[in-house]
């Protein structure tokens, strides 16, 4: 036992034995009857006060890697968010997507960061989430090493003439599938312009194939458009995907990339946490979004050490701080996906119960 501690807890002892003593002694009194009566009402009393109640641990699944999606959570849980609410949080980290299904699909976890094509997937098959808030909006750059090129269009229409591919990371990544819908888009409206193939590939082949000179332009996620664009200066931004988006199909340039989902059993068991902790998400990214500072100290020591902090300032400036509770969006996040993976959804919508909803007021 803790001997700082030991005087304490044999003090309590002693006024415990004390008090037991003086109410035994007195028994058949009416006072006794009295006394006994008010100390099962202070019992009682004390079990009912919230901040009696043991702490519930909540697992969160994120991942090391992951930049401005996980930052929301990150300031919430440094401000103590989860103990005020009667939670304790456990932090663990999933390595890749099909390692994120597979929690997901054991029903490992409370709360998950990660990529919604991963949430549709799992929740195709046993509906153990529901998703709270779209927290990844803005991620894809292209990239060339020609100062000629300044446009999708021109870089499209070099590498159809020279008949080169245009190479996009990751390989099993959304990136690849919006480029396609935006290109389809583009040949439907000219369709006498020739267009380039496109090559999926890993991140890091990519990436090395970039910086070697192999290949003069291609499409990678920040923040390894950041870290290229420092190691091979001959390499500069050609466009944004969101942008591009934005301009072939309408509405906000950003996409419902990446979010945060939680388990249906928390959210069937507290609703009005769920609810309120996607409200505080938004607020939460509000606040990250006017003090970069602030949200480059929250991502783990790991990534800041193996990125640069330099390098994360120019991720940032390129990408989007924001949480949109899942519920206020859900047109947004159905015409997305309906557009690059409609397999993932039920007669063009979204799966029933897949977003969280707020109970009727």
């Amino acid at each position: 036992m803790n001997s700082k501690r030991f005087p304490v807890f044999a003090v309590l002892l002693c006024l415990i034995a004390l008090g037991g003593y003086a109410l035994w002694n007195v028994d058949g009194d009416d006072a006794t009857v009295d006394a006994k009566k008010e100390l099962a009402e202070n019992e009682r009393n004390a079990s009912e006060r919230p901040q009696d109640k043991p702490l519930h641990a909540l697992r969160l699944y994120t991942s090391s890697g992951v930049t401005t999606p996980q930052l929301p959570l990150l300031k919430l849980e440094e401000e103590g968010y989860f103990k005020k609410a009667g939670y304790t949080l456990e932090k663990e980290f999933w390595k890749n997507i099909d390692d994120l299904r597979g929690l997901i699909l054991a029903e490992k976890g409370d709360i998950w960061v990660g990529h919604i094509e991963g949430f549709l997937q799992a929740f195709q098959q046993n509906q153990s989430l529901t998703l709270v808030a779209v927290t990844g909006w803005k991620k894809f750059y292209l990239l060339s090493a020609d100062p000629e090129i300044n446009s999708l269009d021109a870089l499209l229409r070099n590498l159809a003439e020279q008949k080169l591919p245009l190479s996009v990371a990751p390989v099993d990544g959304p990136g690849l599938a919006v480029l396609r819908a935006i290109m389809e888009r583009r040949a439907g409206q000219f369709p006498s312009v020739k267009q380039p193939e496109l090559a999926g590939k890993a991140s890091q082949q990519l990436s090395l194939e970039l910086m070697r000179g192999d290949v003069s332009c291609g499409m990678l996620p920040e923040p390894l458009v950041s870290v290229l664009l420092r190691k091979n200066p001959k390499l500069h931004v050609v466009a944004g995907l969101e942008d591009e988006y934005s301009a072939a199909f309408g509405g906000p340039a950003r996409l419902p990339l990446v979010g945060i989902a939680v388990n249906r059993g928390l959210a069937e068991a507290n609703p009005l946490f769920v609810q309120q902790l996607a409200l505080d998400l938004k607020k939460s990214a509000e606040e990250l979004s006017r003090n970069p500072e602030e949200a480059l100290k929250l991502l783990p020591e790991e990534l800041r050490k193996d990125m640069g902090e330099e390098t994360l300032k120019e991720s940032f400036s390129r990408d989007m701080i924001l949480a949109e509770p899942a519920w206020m969006i859900t047109d947004e996040i159905s015409s997305f996906w309906k557009l690059i993976a409609p397999q993932l959804l039920m007669n063009g919508r979204l799966p029933k119960k897949f977003i969280f909803h707020p109970a009727a007021e």
